[in-house]
């Protein structure tokens, strides 16, 4: 039976995804956990009020968030209010869950789909971005270099979870023959806090990732790793399996 360590939440989705069989069995090791950041009710009231053009998401954990945020203050999207999705599984997650996506892309790298998303944008809109502390400025720089007025607003901040202690009791219990990223910052997290004698056990193991972004992370630490023809848990469960 292969064993296979996932740098992920034991969630409701994960283990419908990735499913005990009698050829492999998944044990989980989330990296982060996620605090939510108090956003101001003014925020809600401009998308509430139609008082911007778009809104603008990199990841369903942002939309799960924005949700939140909005429904507590007894606000809704306008329907004037367009909304932007990187990533076709997060769009169908969006969708799923009720609302419209007025645009996606199949681009699987997030510079490319702005780049791609800026073409359609009419003069003199505004925007708003909500994501994490977590991700970096170089949206907002390619906005900005094209003269697009937008406001970012992060709506929660990733924890590390994970440390040394923890990494060895599961990887010397588990024992698994191979480990799944999610994300390029659990790499870093995980290499970083990960014992040596740990690093020399899982040297030869399989290892996953879920795009090209976490993928060359892992070769930043000398490793190959196998991933998706795009970005999906299911075409990563696929492959796995």
């Amino acid at each position: 039976m292969n064993r296979v360590l996932l740098m992920n939440s034991k969630t409701k989705r994960n283990q419908r995804i990735f499913f005990n069989s009698s050829k492999i069995k998944y044990e989980y090791l989330p990296c982060f956990i996620y605090e939510t950041i108090c956003v101001e009710r003014q925020i809600f009231e401009k998308i509430n009020n139609g008082n911007c053009n778009w809104i603008l998401f990199t990841s369903f954990k942002a939309w799960q968030y924005f949700l939140t945020n909005i429904r507590f203050f007894n606000l809704d999207i306008n329907p004037k209010v367009k909304i932007g999705v990187f990533g076709e599984v997060t769009s169908s997650r969006i969708k799923k869950s009720g609302q419209k996506v007025d645009y996606c892309s199949k681009h699987s790298k997030s510079i490319s789909f702005i780049k791609e998303f800026i073409k359609i944008l009419d003069e003199n809109i505004t925007l708003m971005y909500f994501a994490s502390t977590a991700s970096n400025n170089s949206i907002e720089k390619l906005l900005g270099d094209e003269n697009v007025f937008f406001e970012r607003h992060n709506l929660y901040s990733p924890k590390v979870k994970i440390n040394s202690k923890n990494i060895k009791s599961t990887v010397t219990e588990f024992n698994p023959d191979s480990l799944v990223f999610f994300s390029s910052n659990s790499v870093k997290v995980f290499f970083e806090k990960c014992p040596v004698k740990v690093i020399d056990k899982i040297k030869s193991m399989n290892y996953f990732a879920i795009g090209e972004k976490t993928a060359n992370t892992l070769k930043q630490f000398s490793i190959d790793a196998i991933m998706p023809s795009s970005p999906s848990y299911k075409k990563l469960s696929e492959i796995i399996n």
